[in-house]
């Protein structure tokens, strides 16, 4: 059985954590453009890091993403990731043009996706940091161009811990009937997603049942 294969109830809490971060980000990304913008995570899972170009289009397909660095008790990294079309229509929207406007980005362009993808990867890792009781401090984001696969390669090469599987949150970032796809990808060393996981089942446990409550100490009569 695979280590890291989780119930479906433990697959949904942190679902839940990941639309709680998404709520928080949707509410600063309204107040920064002035429009509804809405932003949810329908899905989640754990994966092998080689598995990882698939979630973005194949190996070949060019992506758009804003990476940074966590450090704390449990470093790591974490990428937000969208097809380079979808990067460009996210822009569109951030920035209010008709759709199809942005054929690429230019500097103006490209600090509003930084911002808004910082944004995004902030209240994220507010909400996974308050759930599993750690806090992760992000460094400054930078942007990244690259086809999927090499971008995955230059993933494993800056980090700094054994990482063998990536937490990945899909997202739907959009306004009504315009919805883009992204994948919200978290990384942090064996070591510490495994105490991630000891955390998730304490709470969720893998047999599916809510987690035992201590029993209060009767007190005795004197």
């Amino acid at each position: 059985m695979d280590k890291y294969k989780l119930t479906p109830m433990q697959l949904d809490a942190l679902k839940e954590v990941g639309n709680m971060g998404a709520s928080t980000a949707a509410t600063a990304l309204n107040s920064m453009t002035g429009r509804r913008i809405e932003l949810t995570v329908p899905n989640i899972d754990i994966v092998p890091l080689e598995e990882l170009p698939t979630f973005f289009g194949g190996e070949d397909e060019l992506v758009t993403g804003v990476f940074l660095h966590m450090f704390g008790k449990m470093p790591g990294s974490v990428i937000l990731v969208y097809q380079r079309e979808d990067a460009l229509r996210l822009v569109d929207i951030i920035m209010g043009k008709k759709e199809g406007a942005t054929k690429a980005l230019a500097d103006m362009d490209l600090s509003a996706f930084l911002e808004t993808g910082n944004i995004m990867v902030g209240n994220y890792l507010t909400a996974l940091g308050n759930f599993f009781a750690v806090k992760f401090v992000p460094s400054p984001p930078n942007i990244i161009f690259n086809v999927a696969g090499v971008m995955v390669d230059f993933i494993q090469m800056s980090l700094d811990k054994k990482v063998t599987h990536a937490i990945v949150l899909s997202t739907e970032f959009g306004m009504t009937g315009k919805k883009i796809k992204g994948e919200f990808v978290f990384l942090v060393g064996v070591r510490s997603l495994n105490e991630m996981l000891r955390r998730l089942d304490q709470k969720v446990p893998l047999s599916g049942e809510s987690a035992p409550k201590a029993k209060k100490a009767k007190k005795k009569k004197r």
